[in-house]
């Protein structure tokens, strides 16, 4: 099958007849997964790229489903198993079919490599005539759609300069022209491209060397005239090494065999292209036919005068009248002359009222006038009171005004401008990138683009500032610097007026005209890093704070970011980098922080009793919101000295446990605690909480000498049961019991549970208690009691219904276990799976990907290899995306035991491999022991005996020093039968009888590969 996307959507089946693929939405979906193809695209990134902007789908997750129905129906009977779907999401598999952009794309690579210029041009020439269409005609313009479009318009300028390159070369050297070379075509389609992108100087060189070699050499000093203008006014600069050649190779009048004499000839000077704002723009232009005074509102460097000066350029085409006054240089007694000499009305000083009555005249003989006042927000009361004055007495006048704060005239529509979306930043900052080195902007990649972009708020004066920068220095090396305090404030652009010459001048000039009270505010709020409340604002900030957001707002300091429960204001990066600067000089920054770790320590407060009290959601959510400023909080409170910081700081770290382990920041709430621990004494009411958590965090994540954690539990335990705390013994009870047995310490897991089970009061401290049961059915387990375990684990679960989804959706794990210890494996698994959907409903994705693994592990030991690895295709695709190596190492066990099931020896050994290499980078021994074992059982039988001997003795190495004895049990079954006259093998029976002896260690939720081990025979 054929799909095009160069032009209007089309699919044609293997005999070149078109399919018809039914609706809009369908349409756009295949597109999407065609531009991705063979990647699998998620659905909520489908949802986010399908449904932005315009009315949602009611019911977005069925909308999806019904477009992947119909998008199916459209493709068969010719496509397939075209469109896959999967955990992962969907994706369509291209091996047998084509894509013409995928086509036009290797044509161009091919062409580039001829090379015979003659063969090149042809070639390049070729492949743009085949696909001469617009990129994905006739769809809506979404946030992909135009990022694609600017791509391979990028991509289509790119080959236009090679093909003219290459033609040039032959024109220069053959005495006359070619066949091949068509003059009129090609001066044509440089002038529609320099017209397109004027900011592409090697385009310009082209076009100045193709009217050259036509023998029309005064036309091609007038086009370096107008490229070296354009250079100098936007950015100050003169033009580069290429540009420079070709307009040499003019002055000195080198003889070359013209071309062909084209008289066609386009003398219209190149107007600049104002790049992205369309919707603004049509906005704009819809306010000037319905508002006789419109205010256009936005921070500074935001466009506003760019945007005004597009809405009268196209006023002027429509045949109005536009007069254009900048008052940057105005007092407020200056504005009435200023207009007055932009109209032609009258020089110097002029009263408003003369103003008025000598405007009278030009309004009347002029046609749909327009009055452009730019930059208002310095005199906006003397703006105010002259525009009210003229409108009132010329009915046929319309006034535009640019402002940082609205003018509070009546009748006054205002036009707030936001930062550019992604798609229009790219472009522009394509476009200024390409004018200063087309080999930066070609060597620009997507990712790096919307990082610099989204680095400086896509602001158009920071994406200007950071494009002059990114033609001599390193994308990413411009994000760090951006990420510094001063960030690009002190980046100078030449060519902009004083007020944009930096952007610190740019918010210097608004942070001028605010008041003392609001300027406190404004230094006082840089300290946070993302998006706060009102209440936040008036905790860090002072008392008060929060009702003049609104004003910081209206004079576009802030950005006001309404939602549907809870309304939240941001600042641009430009501000909050100026404002920080001017915090620490003024003496308050210490104080400031202080209040700021405070309402960190609050935060983390609120949370931990709403997840003990049925709120888990709503406190999961406020804390990942405001994460950024947790971890700001955390490392200035942690980096001091005063003890009033460091206990904030310790304080915080405890209260936010069960955020590091449901958000799966395991290491680092382990880490924040150690050093919280330093300082913190018995005397805090959060010691017991914070010696355990540390203890349970740092098993989990591998972290520190499984001794170190045992003794910190004896510690809290005490502690504990010092301060006479049932609620803190109990849980501390529960952490002690459940890190022993991950520890594979049964002995005093059993003895810290008999110590504090008589604390449990499910009346008094609910949650506290169902978690205690929730570890107990976890030690019953191991004990051997699987009837008393799953009592316990449904007893946890009854407990925390409603209290914790995140605990009862593990207490249905641990039922799971204990009905698969009781024999009932079809059971276990249904428990498991309901386990897995409640984790990814309320979004504990890390967790559902470890119930992943016991999933994929059961089914491999069922012998149910497709659900197996469907099951570890899911758990592959999550570790990928998350960089988490054990569950990747999970997913290639599962793969390699597959394999060898279906006797595929060297895939498994290579997967086999792969996993002991992750599970060691891991820290996980006993699993790599595992799997090492496994690889000694393919070496024996393959009849290397020698080689299985020294795998499973490796084996057995990292078993033990894994600290866990049952990873001990595998390598021994292994090794033994290899080593039958060797004299330590009576030791290593002795050992193996010992391990089975007892009741199994259940580590289920720690390594399930038990579950897995019916598959190995």
């Amino acid at each position: 099958m054929e799909f095009h996307l160069l032009g209007d959507i089309a699919v044609l089946d293997p005999y070149g007849a078109p399919l018809a693929i039914p609706g809009a939405r369908p349409k756009m979906l295949l597109a999407l997964l065609l531009l991705h193809a063979p990647s699998w695209v998620s659905s909520g990134r489908i949802l986010d790229e399908l449904w932005t902007g315009g009315a949602p789908a009611k019911d977005p997750v069925a909308a999806l489903h019904t477009a992947v129905a119909k998008l199916r129906r459209g493709l068969r009977p010719h496509g397939g198993e075209l469109l896959h779907t999967g955990r992962a999401g969907y994706r369509l598999d291209l091996a047998e079919h084509t894509l013409d952009i995928r086509s036009l794309e290797a044509e161009l690579s091919h062409a580039r490599s001829v090379p015979e210029p003659d063969q090149r041009a042809a070639l390049l020439r070729s492949a743009l005539k085949r696909h001469p269409g617009i990129p994905l005609a006739g769809f809506e313009p979404l946030p992909f759609v135009q990022q694609e479009r600017a791509r391979l318009e990028a991509l289509r300028l790119a080959a236009l300069e090679d093909r003219a390159d290459a033609e040039l070369s032959v024109a220069a050297r053959q005495s006359g022209v070619g066949a091949f070379t068509d003059p009129y075509d090609l001066v044509a389609a440089l002038r529609t491209g320099v017209r397109e992108e004027p900011g592409r100087e090697r385009l310009h060189a082209l076009l100045i060397r193709a009217l050259q070699l036509c023998g029309r050499q005064t036309e091609a000093l007038e086009a370096y005239q107008q490229v070296r203008v354009g250079l100098r006014d936007r950015l100050g600069i003169e033009p580069g090494p290429e540009l420079r050649a070709a307009q040499r190779a003019v002055l000195r009048g080198i003889e070359t065999p013209p071309m062909a004499a084209v008289t066609a000839h386009d003398s219209a000077e190149p107007r600049e292209s104002f790049i992205g704002r369309r919707h603004e723009l049509d906005d704009l232009k819809t306010k000037l036919t319905t508002s006789r005074l419109v205010t256009l509102v936005g921070a500074g460097g935001i466009g506003k005068t760019s945007l005004a000066l597009a809405a009268a350029a196209w006023e002027r085409e429509a045949g109005a009248t536009v007069w254009w006054t900048d008052l940057v240089p105005c007092t407020p007694d200056d504005v009435p002359a200023a207009v007055g000499a932009a109209a032609g009305v009258g020089p110097g000083s002029l009263p408003a009222e003369l103003l008025v009555e000598r405007l009278t005249a030009s309004v009347g003989r002029a046609r749909h006038p327009l009055l452009l006042l730019d930059n208002c927000e310095h005199v906006l009361a003397a703006c105010a009171d002259l525009v009210v004055r003229l409108l009132d007495s010329h009915p046929g006048l319309r006034i535009l005004a640019t402002s940082r704060e609205r003018l509070g005239a009546a009748g006054e529509a205002v036009v707030v401008l936001r930062p550019m979306t992604e798609p229009d930043a790219a472009a522009l900052f394509l476009a200024r990138l390409a004018w200063l080195s087309p080999r930066a902007a070609e060597a620009a990649t997507p990712d790096d683009i919307t990082a610099v972009c989204n680095a400086v708020d896509r602001l158009p004066l920071g994406i200007e500032l950071v494009a002059a920068k990114a033609g001599s220095a390193p994308i990413p090396a411009i994000v760090d610097q951006i990420g510094s305090r001063r960030g690009m404030l002190e980046v100078r652009l030449r060519s902009a007026d004083f007020r944009h010459d930096t952007l610190r001048a740019a918010v210097d000039w608004s942070f001028r005209l605010l008041a003392p009270e609001e300027q406190a505010a404004l230094r006082a709020l840089s300290v946070f890093s993302t998006a706060f409340t009102p209440g936040a604002a008036d905790a860090v900030a002072g008392p008060g704070t929060a009702d003049i957001l609104a004003d910081l707002a209206d004079k576009s300091l802030l950005v006001f970011e309404p939602e549907v429960n809870l309304s939240r204001y941001r600042m641009l990066v430009p501000v909050r980098q100026y404002a920080r600067a001017a915090l620490a000089a003024s003496g308050d920054e210490e104080a400031i922080l202080h209040r700021h770790g405070t309402w960190v320590a609050c935060l983390a407060d609120r949370a931990a009793d709403r997840i003990r009290s049925g709120g888990a959601g709503e406190a999961f959510a406020a804390v990942t919101a405001a994460f950024p400023e947790v971890t700001a909080a955390l490392d200035w409170l942690q980096s001091g000295t005063d003890p009033a910081r460091l206990e904030l700081a310790s304080r915080a770290a405890t209260r936010l446990s069960l955020y590091w382990l449901a958000s799966g920041r395991r290491e680092e709430g382990h880490r924040r605690l150690v050093r919280a621990l330093e300082t913190t004494t018995d005397a805090s009411p959060w010691y017991a909480e914070a010696l355990a958590w540390c203890a349970w965090l740092g098993t989990n994540a591998r972290q520190a000498e499984m001794s170190s954690h045992a003794d910190l539990l004896r510690r809290a335990l005490a502690a504990a049961e010092a301060r006479g705390d049932a609620a803190a013994l109990t849980l501390v009870g529960a952490l002690a019991l459940t890190t022993h047995l991950r520890c594979e310490r049964p002995d005093e897991a059993r003895a810290v549970a008999e110590r504090t089970e008589g604390a449990l009061d499910d009346r008094h401290h609910r949650w506290e208690t169902g978690v205690w049961q929730l570890f107990h059915s976890e030690l019953l387990v191991t004990g051997d009691d699987p009837e008393a375990a799953l009592k316990s684990a449904v007893t946890a679960r009854e407990t925390l219904t409603g209290l914790d989804p995140h605990s009862a959706a593990t207490a249905h794990i641990m039922t799971g276990i204990a009905h698969e210890r009781l024999g009932r494996s079809g059971t276990a698994v249904h428990y498991w799976r309901a386990a897995y959907d409640e984790l990814t409903m309320i979004g504990a994705e890390h967790e559902a990907a470890y119930v992943l693994a016991i999933l994929a592990c059961a089914a491999a030991g069922d012998h149910d290899w497709p659900t197996a690895m469907s099951t570890a295709d899911d758990l592959a695709q999550y570790a990928a995306d998350s960089g988490e190596r054990y569950l990747q190492a999970t997913a290639d066990t599962i793969h390699a035991l597959a394999a060898r099931a279906r006797g595929d020896v060297k895939v498994a050994e290579r997967l086999h491999r792969t996993a002991v290499e992750r599970y060691t980078a891991a820290q996980r021994p006993e699993c790599a022991a595992h799997d090492l074992a496994m690889l000694a059982r393919l070496a024996a039988e393959a009849g290397d005996l020698v080689l299985a001997q020294v795998r499973a003795e490796q084996a057995l190495r990292d078993a033990r020093e894994s600290g866990r004895p049952q990873s001990e049990i595998l390598p021994l079954r292994c090794l033994i039968p290899l080593r039958e006259d060797h004299p330590d093998n009576p030791a290593l029976r002795t050992r193996l009888a010992e391990l089975t002896a007892g009741p199994a260690l259940h580590r289920t939720t720690e390594c399930p590969f038990h579950l897995a081990v019916t598959a190995l025979d």
